[in-house]
């Protein structure tokens, strides 16, 4: 039994004798749809068409030969019969309300995508113009020596020459409040992890297990920085801890700036600590700045943070005297306006 010839559009079937109405074409016309012009008849595969009540070889059987295609036998003889085509005019109601939903959900995906690429290029333009970008540079090897529990230790840092000249570039010129001085903490960029971990793993690698112990062996390395005053002016030139690295020099808000960024980087509690202080009965009040640190159940000198019940032990950044030096120990005459400040 041969397979019915059903039309293009899937509207009609001949049944060997006349063409009728399929199922599909019945289920259209309930919908609303209306017949509009006529076509001849084209096989199933598209190779023929009937014209005149002959099979006659269509262009796409032509262009097929021509390519390489060898026909096969296609006795086909029917009665001419033309049928009408239909197309989407009256369409019922339920189906405009899905063709509306589909056109409103379109719209919608639409404003999305404009919004997305708007944002996108709105950040492209915020960070193209922004002064805060941080350009390659080269590594550049930074080698410190200093002294702990009577053994002297050794280490090289390598540093990226683009980060030091970018944090350099910024804020020059402090310090109107005394909380502009934590703008220069800096606890959780690359070189202060690097930094951070090489010196806790030497700490423990020396049998300095404790978080004291850890404290004060990286508490020397930062004493054993020298202490370089800034320029005489008006201003103040507090430094990145990646410009005292890489200088290998700073005064006291610049180590504690050091310290308690990398402190704060290994999961201890600090504290900035601004006050006036003198060495000598005899000396004149110096403006100073130091590092508290909450130490458990440690003992010692300590400031204290308003709202905060830890005790937060003296840790001088600016000089480290082995055997005399460490966390908990005052090395001034006298102190006064004490003033702390929480770094996070």
């Amino acid at each position: 039994m041969s397979a019915p010839i059903i039309s293009e559009d899937g509207y009609w079937e001949y049944d060997g004798t006349e063409w009728i109405p399929t199922t599909k074409q019945k289920f259209a016309l309930q919908n609303g749809l209306i017949p509009h012009n006529s076509q001849n008849v084209v096989s199933e595969d598209g190779f023929w068409e009937l014209i005149n009540g002959e099979w006659q070889p269509t262009s796409k059987q032509k262009i097929a030969i021509n390519n390489g295609i060898k026909p096969h036998g296609q006795n086909l003889s029917v009665s001419t019969h033309q049928y009408q085509t239909y197309y989407d005019a009256n369409i019922s109601s339920n189906n405009a309300k899905a063709l509306i939903c589909v056109g409103i959900g379109f719209v919608i995906a639409i404003l999305i995508s404009i919004i997305v690429i708007v944002a996108s290029i709105s950040s492209e333009i915020a960070i193209d113009t922004s002064a805060d970008v941080i350009e390659l540079g080269d590594d550049k090897g930074k080698n410190f020596i200093w002294e702990y529990d009577g053994k002297e230790y050794s280490m090289q840092v390598d540093l990226n020459e683009g980060t030091y000249n970018f944090y350099k570039s910024k804020n020059q010129n402090c310090c109107y409040e005394d909380e502009d001085y934590l703008r220069y903490y800096d606890t959780d960029s690359t070189y202060i992890r690097d930094v951070a971990q090489v010196l806790e793993s030497s700490a423990i690698a020396e049998g300095y297990t404790t978080p004291l112990k850890k404290a004060e062996f990286i508490l020397a390395f930062v004493g054993s920085i020298p202490y370089v005053l800034d320029p005489d002016d008006d201003f103040d030139h507090p430094k990145y801890p990646i410009e005292t690295l890489w200088e290998n020099s700073g005064d006291c808000e610049d180590s504690s700036a050091l310290y308690g960024s990398i402190m704060e980087y290994l999961g201890y509690r600090t504290i900035l600590v601004l006050l006036d202080a003198k060495a000598n009965s005899g000396d004149s009040w110096g403006y100073h700045a130091m590092i508290g640190i909450h130490i458990p159940n440690h003992s010692g000198d300590y400031f204290s943070l308003q709202g905060d019940t830890r005790q937060y032990y003296q840790a001088e950044t600016t000089e480290w005297i082995d055997g005399y030096g460490g966390i908990g120990v005052d090395w001034w005459y006298d102190m006064q306006n004490i003033n702390t400040y929480e770094i996070e």
